[in-house]
């Protein structure tokens, strides 16, 4: 398995747009099990194309698309000869979720934890015709073509939402009760790698422990602990990618008390261990 380094295929505009095909057209796999941090569609203009994720398999025909959520490994097929699709791929927050990243640029991937991993769309859905505006604006190029591929992005966007594929960070959370927690927020973003244990975060602001474990979990929608575990995990990432520092130091630097403790942590959030993570090639589009 590999990590993709998503490259953006418009000017200034952080989408990729692609063909996905072998080529003459031939069957054949598509792409070796791979995950990336941007959320994929793809949308089968021609022939099949097997979707393969845990061991299951996804069909999707002509006329058909597939969603594929950030961070799930997965492979595709093109099942028989003469095959194509278009493919899409971007980073959510991007587009959505601005208002709270200004908060805190974790928690609209803390509350994508709710998301759906994959959905098959028929021939129905507006998704299609999405995916194919979006894939001529792309091919042809006119004037001000960047601002209609914009414009489909978003489209697909408020339908995954509006479906509850993905989970709105600015509609998950309460703007105004986060305000109030934005000194704790950015005291956790600045101090992740000490003993943040609740009786220390909540005694540093003069909270009762309890109050304080009531009130995050009311307003994150999660365990002060949970969220903590998840920021930690955020920034060993930049770690294992930057630096050539062991995974038992990346543990205890980002603040776990052991390695097996944080591997089991990462695995959870990540879909893979530390190791696997490192090892990982990359692959620019």
């Amino acid at each position: 398995m590999y990590n993709e380094l998503i490259i953006s295929t418009i000017p200034n505009v952080p989408v990729h747009v692609d063909r996905t095909q072998k080529p003459e057209k031939k069957a054949g796999v598509l792409s070796e099990m791979h995950l990336h941090d941007e959320i994929e569609l793809v949308y089968v203009d021609e022939g099949r194309i097997d979707l393969i994720i845990d061991g299951k398999t996804y069909v999707a025909e002509e006329g058909t698309a597939f969603f594929i959520n950030s961070r799930i490994p997965h492979s595709t097929v093109a099942v028989c000869d003469g095959t194509s699709g278009t493919l899409l791929q971007f980073r959510r927050e991007d587009f959505f979720d601005k208002s709270i990243k200004k908060i805190s640029k974790y928690l609209p991937r803390f509350a994508g934890r709710a998301d759906t991993p994959v959905v098959l769309f028929d021939k129905e859905s507006s998704i299609g015709g999405s995916m194919r505006g979006i894939m001529r604006e792309y091919d042809e190029r006119r004037n001000a073509y960047e601002a209609f591929i914009i414009s489909g992005v978003y489209s697909i966007l408020g339908h995954l939402y509006r479906e509850g594929i993905l989970a709105d960070a600015a509609s998950y959370y309460d703007v105004h009760a986060l305000q109030k927690l934005l000194p704790i927020l950015e005291y956790i973003d600045e101090n992740y790698g000490k003993d943040l244990t609740l009786d220390h975060i909540s005694g540093q602001f003069g909270l009762n422990a309890s109050y304080f474990s009531r009130m995050f979990k009311k307003v994150i929608g999660s365990a002060y602990t949970e969220y903590l575990n998840f920021v930690r995990i955020c920034k060993s990432e930049k770690l294992i990618k930057s630096t050539d520092m062991s995974i038992l130091d990346i543990a205890l630097e980002v603040g776990f008390s052991s390695v097996s403790y944080y591997n089991r942590v990462f695995k959870k959030i990540k879909n893979c261990t530390p190791t696997v993570y490192r090892n990982a090639r990359y692959l620019e589009m």
